[in-house]
């Protein structure tokens, strides 16, 4: 009260000498700034879950007690960054468990209510890899097991966290618990751009914003996943860019889908049934076949590719009903062994190729040696008219 924190400073003020007085709050602000003038202020900050995963297993040593290295990492993130939280929360799980027996993450999930940190990586990337229906079966079996859905989602959007700081200190990074998590989120971390990271987590940011108000916590987490797996087919921003920029950015015109239209007869290569997807709008599909399908024999009526790894497990269904839609003939879509290159690959190949060759040329050389922090940015064909040109071979100016 205010009276006492008057009568406490009266005391402050006129110490008696065989006195020393430590406050310890968690509520500061509550202090008065008269109190807090007279004080020598420390403010304990919070520890990481590295590190505070390793204060518990000492802790939990010097008990005697047998505490596994993912039961370690789940209290520290549940404590988040308190130590006495993660100490309480420790205690507790040791007192659950019988005399002898290692206290194990199962035991720590079930009595916090958390789900799989494992598994939880793999709904994650499942979702992103746009395979909605084993991230939803992931998720499903979470919430089966006791998983509260809201702790669910804070568990995913940790692991979307930890999959930027990886994309920005590479190899620096660690995860709190077993190097398996670490390995799978370095591994994630190099698959998305840094663009694609951050659009994940403005989806699941949205997403626990609509979980708080939605009437069914399980049924809006399902909503969270669906929308997490339908941009994971969506081109990335830089991709976005570069398709409207070649395509002039001017609108495109209303197709009328009929059979067998004029345009489709010419459907004879991989490079052409691309080029038709983006003319009739289907630039989902189109940014897929260029990300994911090493093309192998192509006519018209047939098709044949070897899949990535990432790629949509409807992707070659949904290329061939709309080929079937679109040219109203019947298409055989199949998957063979091939040898080529994605176009996204031989695109990013031919780019290094470029550069390689820019750099190499005599004059570009001498001026990367000799100004500092230059560098190439793109390599372009030179233009064709009669304006100033810089020829490199002879250094003159026409």
């Amino acid at each position: 009260s205010t009276a006492a924190f008057n009568a406490l400073l009266k005391t402050l003020e006129e110490p008696p000498p065989h006195v020393k007085f430590i406050f310890a709050t968690t509520e500061i602000r509550k202090v008065p700034i008269t109190v807090l003038s007279r004080c020598q202020r420390f403010d304990l900050k919070r520890l990481d879950a590295v590190n505070l995963a390793a204060h518990l297993g000492r802790v939990a040593a010097n008990e005697g007690a047998k505490v596994s290295e993912e039961g370690l990492a789940l209290i520290a993130r549940a404590a988040e960054g308190s130590v006495r939280d993660g100490l309480s929360i420790l205690d507790q799980a040791i007192v659950q468990t019988m005399d002898g027996e290692e206290v194990t993450g199962a035991a720590v999930r079930d009595m916090l209510g958390l789900g799989d940190r494992a598994r939880l990586l793999d709904a994650f990337e499942k979702a992103i890899s746009g395979n909605a229906p084993e991230a939803l079966a992931e998720v499903k079996d979470q919430i089966h097991a006791g998983a509260d859905p809201a702790v669910i989602l804070k568990d995913l959007m940790d692991v979307c966290a930890d999959v930027s700081v990886a994309q920005a200190t590479g190899g620096e990074f660690q995860s709190a618990g077993p190097a398996e998590w670490t390995e799978r989120t370095l591994a994630m971390a190099q698959k998305l751009t840094a663009a694609q990271a951050s659009r994940y987590w403005q989806i699941l940011l949205s997403g626990f914003n609509d979980l708080q108000t939605a009437p069914d916590t399980a049924t809006a987490l399902n909503m969270i996943i669906l929308r997490l797996a339908a941009a994971a087919n969506l081109p990335s921003p830089e991709e976005a860019a570069r398709m409207i920029a070649e395509k002039g950015g001017a609108p495109g015109k209303p197709e009328q889908h009929g059979m067998a239209p004029s345009s489709a007869g010419g459907l004879e290569s991989f490079a052409q049934i691309v080029a038709y997807l983006g003319e009739h709008r289907e630039v989902n599909l189109q940014v897929e076949l260029e990300r994911y399908v090493r093309p192998g024999p192509v006519r018209y009526g047939y098709f044949s590719c070897e899949l990535e790894e990432q790629a949509p497990n409807d992707l070659l269904a949904r290329l061939k009903a709309f080929l079937e839609r679109d040219t109203g003939d019947d298409w055989v879509v199949e998957q063979i062994r091939t040898d080529a290159e994605t176009m996204r690959q031989t695109e990013i190949r031919t780019r290094e190729e470029l550069f390689a060759a820019a750099a190499s040329h005599p004059a570009v050389a001498d001026a990367l040696k000799s100004i500092p922090g230059i560098t190439i940015v793109d390599v372009t064909e030179p233009p064709t008219s009669d304006g100033n040109v810089i020829d490199l071979n002879s250094r003159r100016t026409a």
